[in-house]
């Protein structure tokens, strides 16, 4: 049977045993830390740098519109856009309308006359949207109507 050496260390009051493995394990854990906190630093050294960069960006340009003495001063909405976006900062938003067209076909639809097909489309046809904003429908308008051959 193979006997394996043992290390004992006392260290601030505690004592600790040591085996050829168990050092080998510390020392393994050790190196992967040291790499880990210089990966770290690395990455902290990065984003200090983009903060240093982000805050000359927006100080100067705030500084681009400012003269002694002003107490307001008006600037683009186009211009902050770019400001933020070349910083990483989510865009400022307008909000827009549009009117919409759509053509509709419906097929196949029994009625005895024209005016009973106008007045079936009018109250069947819905438009629903799930987008942001509002909508409302101002007129759905029957055309065209005639006989399936």
């Amino acid at each position: 049977m193979i006997m394996s050496n043992t290390i004992t260390v006392h260290f601030n009051g505690n004592t600790y045993d040591h085996t050829e493995e168990s050092l080998i394990h510390l020392i393994t854990s050790e190196e992967n830390n040291k790499k880990l906190s210089e990966e770290w630093k690395d990455k902290f050294s990065v984003q200090r740098s983009n903060i240093y960069n982000i805050r000359e960006k927006v100080n100067a340009f705030f500084n681009s519109y400012y003269s002694v003495g002003d107490t307001e001063f008006t600037v683009e909405l186009d211009e902050v856009n770019a400001l933020l976006e070349s910083i990483g900062a989510e865009t400022l938003k307008k909000t827009w309308s549009a009117q919409v067209t759509i053509y509709v076909t419906v097929n196949g639809v029994e009625a005895t006359d024209e005016d009973s097909v106008v007045d079936y489309l009018q109250n069947e046809i819905e438009v629903n949207y799930s987008g942001d904003g509002d909508y409302h429908v101002e007129d759905i308008t029957v055309h065209g109507v005639a006989v399936d051959n």
